[in-house]
């Protein structure tokens, strides 16, 4: 089957289902169709489900901790969330070569195995000053470890993904 462009389509189309092309319920149950049968790709699905939901848990909590218990201003608390997210940026530059080096597999295992270490940051961390250049060090060594590993994971999806499905499944 060939892949629909958006661009082909009107809005009413995908709303409605009206139209020539499949409808957009049909190319869902195909997209979640290949995850179910793909045990790579259900494995990524679950582990990625289960991820978001303990991270939502962790981020809700922290501002909260860190403010109460660390005795940091809200400004100081944003300042290091905020500045940690450079990991990410430098992650993202890192990873196809970091990839490349250790492979996809270590690279997944990797920045998974970093997270939990690198978050015990935070109920570790001094009082003051100390602790939020810990917490921010911490912060970007995950962020950037996890970048690192959300681009390994993608490329797996999309090796294990056929080629026509890849907008359904991601």
């Amino acid at each position: 089957r060939e892949p629909r462009r958006l661009e082909s389509t009107g809005t009413s189309e995908l709303e409605t289902g009206t139209g020539n092309g499949p409808r957009l319920r049909d190319e869902i149950a195909d997209g979640l169709r290949i995850v179910v049968h793909q045990p790579l790709l259900r494995t990524i699905a679950v582990a990625s489900g289960v991820t978001t939901f303990l991270l939502a848990g962790v981020s809700s909590l922290w501002l909260l901790y860190v403010v109460t218990s660390l005795g940091w201003s809200v400004r100081a608390a944003g300042l290091v969330y905020g500045l940690s997210l450079i990991g990410g940026v430098v992650g993202g530059v890192v990873a196809p070569r970091v990839i490349e080096r250790v492979g996809v597999g270590r690279a997944v295992i990797g920045g998974a195995l970093l997270s939990a270490p690198l978050e015990a940051a935070t109920p570790l961390a001094p009082h003051g000053l100390a602790g939020q250049w810990l917490v921010a060090t911490a912060f970007t060594a995950l962020t950037c470890a996890g970048m690192i590993a959300q681009t390994a994971t993608t490329t797996v999806r999309q090796l294990a993904c056929p080629i026509d499905m890849l907008g359904r499944v991601g």
